[in-house]
């Protein structure tokens, strides 16, 4: 069962439209047991949609926020993908940034750091103001240093989808901004050797 506040929200809307359509066709159905009872069912579809959509939207719009279960669940997933090759039997590399800076989004980084960890991933809080790059983002955007390694895409990508699935609106945006990058012919053997080749910068923004 999705753990995604957009999916459930989608749901409530939808059970609401559906109820609100059976309401309206019952309107055209002569007067008898057969009305009260579609009728019923109906009302009751839109009280489940519009509960179900409220809760949804509360968690989607409300803090940003992983729980203990939420947070041991992204790092049995992360958890396989930290001693990847290239390079080989080096934990995954991860730098989390907020910017802007909010209590909302601090709090929501460390549990992204502790759930690495956790995942026994090389993580930690970055030490750059996130400035620095240049760029404004809303919700969590992963950027990877070598855009050529498969390592560093494997682990952005998936990291991405964990965040996605537990309800925290995330993306992967490729190559990491104004940080050197370890592309490019001269640096080919570089990406199958330097563990920063495969980098992650996860910078966490502004709410969505």
């Amino acid at each position: 069962m999705p753990n995604n506040p957009i999916f459930w929200s989608s749901v409530g809307f939808w059970l609401l439209i559906i109820g609100l359509v059976g309401d309206f066709i019952v309107l055209f159905i002569s007067s008898g047991t057969t009305e009260k009872r579609l009728a019923a069912v109906f009302t009751v579809l839109i009280a489940i949609g519009v509960s179900i959509e409220h809760i949804a939207d509360s968690r989607r719009f409300g803090a940003r926020t992983l729980s203990s279960q939420q947070q041991a669940d992204i790092e049995v997933a992360l958890k396989p993908l930290s001693l990847m090759p290239d390079p080989k039997g080096v934990p995954e590399r991860a730098d989390v940034v907020v910017f802007p800076i909010s209590t909302e989004a601090v709090k929501l980084s460390n549990q992204i750091v502790a759930s690495l960890k956790a995942a026994t991933w090389n993580a930690d809080l970055g030490q750059e103001n996130g400035s620095f790059f240049g760029v404004a983002v809303s919700g969590v955007v992963v950027f990877v240093r070598g855009i050529d390694s498969q390592k560093g895409v494997t682990c952005a990508t998936k990291l991405v989808e964990q965040l996605n699935a537990h309800g925290i609106s995330a993306q992967f945006a490729g190559a990491t901004p104004k940080w050197q990058s370890c592309t490019g012919a001269n640096m080919a053997d570089r990406l199958k050797t330097d563990p920063v080749c495969s980098m992650l910068l996860v910078l966490v923004g502004d709410h969505p």
